[in-house]
């Protein structure tokens, strides 16, 4: 006779504040004697097993996330691709009820939630359920959450359950690849109508993407655990910023890379935060690679500055006295509000050490909206690197709108899914790729606080591809580096268009481009290999007469005192930010806002792609060879209408327009629902699949997409 034992072990591990349950089943002969020796043995080697696995695993679709500060509700995940499905592991301290939910914003209103738990009675129970406003979530109609294992111990409930990616269930959420809102709560006891109190949150998380981050990247694990780097070395930038009592301020430093005997490659990024404060006031930073002037020694041309603490800078292609900002314009890296590390596929990896001596600069975007005084914030960026190399050197190019700010960046007042458009057009990609392409392996975006949609666009030949990435979900404290799961390749002639959707519903003012939080940026990052020395950096914007025309904008320059544009010469008025005047001098109607908006689409734009080396031979389409100029143009005067930046050179600029011939890529509807339909034929009646049910993106889960009064430094509630 055979009968099944069934054994609960549970782990605990302070050291990394998981907690576990594993539920391990042996098919035995009745008669057979179990050794309590060997099942000790083969326990402690499976919770071994089983802790490790929160920590590492091969498969790039397993994650791990602790939800609140104190450890108290782990989440694991695992993504099925295969069966289009997602199994979650949680473990909670508690006997009582679990919560868990996916949410579009994080609120409970329209969230698609899961109640389970152990009965007093050691009944298993799990619900599906979804919350129609801040109380109980009522049943679902349909079952869709499927319970795998339900397991109490030492004061921890352990929950597996699982969901398909799509249930085509109206009152269910869809798991897709845009960021969504992991709610989780927890009650003392079994009584789902009892207040959960405090013991409830909210995690912004991307469910189905990949994860390529080592047990290394944690710092306290990597001290305890030395060996376990391997080949690699940790390069850490260490800053402490003294803050001033202003809304924006933007610094520069110069750093010094470690030496080596050989080229290696940067294969990690981990950004380390001390604490809240830092969190809450440094907004992004970006890491760029510094060349010299033609002919000159970098040691003795960068090495001064390295001892320098930083000093403010705004913008990198303007001569500055103090620092050689447009010196460092080759982007190394990117962290956004809210990233987390970055570590790239085995295969690719960032040069390093292809020179004696290499410097890099890093410019920091700090927040201080309370224009608190001597504010000191401390932060590291760990560069993980090795000495061996890997096959194919990875390389970063920016695309989208052009930044620090450009008159064609405009957004209405009180606007919901206003779109800009940064294009990276056919004559530069021509110009930049070589004739077998490049690989794009991972891809980010970046917006100011009123993004809430972004993508990167690829067309060929007149068709929009499948985006390189995308996110119609997009939240501002949650910019990610996303590992694609597939790569894409970009042929020379493709165009790059990166498109961001605002909204603004909460503003009676104008949003312009700019660098303060109070204005927008429209940035799409693409990592990629094989690395083009000398690109990286590929934007936009427009410059058509018609388009300020109705706009009644003249000429404007590039202010540092205000972070936006002025007006700098008649008719308009002279010295007035952009914003003032579309915020109080520019009455918007439906007819203006609608022709902005196509304007934005189909109007031409003038596509920059200029070498970031000084002193750089590149070969034009036309055939010719040029020097790029000893700096990049700078951004100081425009004069609109069609002609050139004052101090450009027109080779660095092409026309680009996204047509209206362009074939558009539609994203699948979120819900296609298959079902039997008998039809006849020749008096036969047979079964066919017909798709009889849809649910397209924006149906009843969109309540939560309006932000009233939405402030990017506040946390939402749930």
């Amino acid at each position: 006779m055979n009968l099944t034992l069934q054994f609960v072990f549970c782990i605990s591990l302070r050291a990394s504040g998981v907690h576990s349950c594993l539920v391990l089943r042996l098919r035995r002969n009745a008669e057979s004697v179990i050794s309590k020796r060997i099942l000790t043995d083969s326990v402690i080697i499976a919770l071994m097993l089983r802790s490790e696995s929160f920590l590492v695993d091969s498969n790039p679709y397993r994650h791990i996330e602790t939800l609140d500060d104190e450890g108290k509700y782990i989440l694991e995940w695992m993504v099925d691709w295969d069966n289009k499905r997602v199994i979650f592991n949680v473990s909670v301290a508690t006997t009582g009820y679990i919560g868990f939910g996916l949410s579009r914003r994080g609120k409970m209103t329209g969230a698609d939630i899961v109640i389970g738990g152990v009965s007093p009675e050691g009944k298993p129970y799990l619900t599906d359920r979804h919350a129609l406003g801040h109380n109980l979530p009522v049943m679902d109609a349909q079952q869709d959450w499927t319970l795998h294992s339900a397991v109490q111990s030492e004061g921890y409930t352990f929950l597996s359950f699982s969901r398909a990616f799509d249930t085509c269930d109206k009152e269910d959420y869809p798991i897709t690849e845009d960021v969504m809102s992991i709610i989780w709560a927890y009650g003392e006891n079994d009584d789902v109508v009892e207040y959960h109190f405090q013991n409830r949150g909210n995690r912004d998380i991307y469910l189905l993407d990949p994860d390529l981050t080592p047990r290394i990247a944690q710092p306290l694990y990597r001290t305890k655990n030395p060996k376990e780097l391997g080949d690699l070395k940790v390069w850490s930038i260490n800053k402490i910023e003294v803050i001033p009592p202003v809304e924006t301020y933007y610094t520069c430093s110069f750093h010094k890379a470690p030496r080596s005997p050989k080229k290696g490659h940067i294969v990690g990024f981990n950004t380390v935060l001390q604490s809240e404060l830092e969190r809450r006031h440094i907004n992004h930073f970006f890491l760029y690679r510094c060349h010299p002037p033609h002919g000159r020694d970098a040691a003795a041309f960068f090495e001064r500055y390295v001892r320098n603490r930083g000093e403010q800078c705004y913008t990198l292609n303007t001569a500055s006295s103090k620092i050689p900002t447009m010196n460092c314009r080759e982007p190394i890296h990117i962290w956004s509000v809210g990233g987390k590390p970055v570590f790239l596929p085995g295969h690719v990896g960032i040069p390093l050490a292809e020179t004696t001596n290499e410097y890099f600069m890093l410019q920091a975007h700090y927040v201080n909206p309370e224009r608190l005084p001597g504010m000191r914030l401390r932060y590291s960026l760990e560069i993980f690197y090795t000495p061996n190399p890997r096959k194919h050197d990875a390389g970063v190019m920016l695309t989208g709108h052009t930044v620090p700010g450009s008159p064609s960046l405009l957004i209405p007042p009180s606007s919901l899914g206003h779109v800009i458009h940064g294009i990276c057009g056919s004559d530069c990609t021509k110009q930049m790729f070589p004739e077998t392409g490049i690989q794009v392996f991972a891809a980010s975006m970046h917006t100011h606080g009123t993004g809430r949609g972004t993508r990167l666009l690829q067309i060929r030949d007149n068709h929009e591809l499948p985006w390189i990435s995308f996110d119609d979900n997009y939240h501002y404290k949650f910019q990610q580096t996303r590992i694609l799961r597939k790569e894409r390749t970009v042929l020379p002639g493709d165009q790059i268009i990166t498109r961001c959707a605002y909204e603004t519903t909460g503003k009676k003012h104008a949003t312009v481009g700019g660098m303060s939080l109070r204005n927008e940026i429209c940035v799409g990052v693409m990592w990629y290999y094989n690395r083009i020395p000398g690109y990286g950096i590929c934007n936009s914007e427009i410059k058509s007469k018609s388009y300020f025309g109705r706009l009644g904008v003249s000429n404007a320059t590039w202010s540092n005192a205000h972070l936006e544009m002025v007006m700098s010469a008649p008719p308009s008025p002279v010295g007035i930010t952009m914003s003032e005047i579309f915020s109080h001098h520019f009455k918007w109607n439906i007819g203006r806002r609608a022709q902005l908006l196509d304007d934005h689409r189909f109007l031409p734009h003038v596509t920059q792609c200029p070498t970031l080396i000084p002193g750089m031979h590149v070969t034009r389409q036309q055939g010719r060879t040029v020097s790029a100029p000893s700096s990049t143009p700078t951004l100081q005067r425009y004069v609109l209408g069609g002609k050139q930046n004052e101090a450009s050179d027109k080779d660095l600029e092409y026309n680009s327009v996204y047509s209206k011939d362009v074939v558009s890529y539609e994203r699948p509807e979120v819900c296609v629902k298959e079902q039997k339909h008998v039809v006849e034929v020749n008096n036969h009646e047979y079964q066919s699949p017909v798709v009889q049910q849809q649910f397209p993106s924006g149906t009843w889960w969109s309540v939560d997409t309006k932000s009233e009064g939405y402030n990017p430094l506040q946390d939402e509630e749930i």
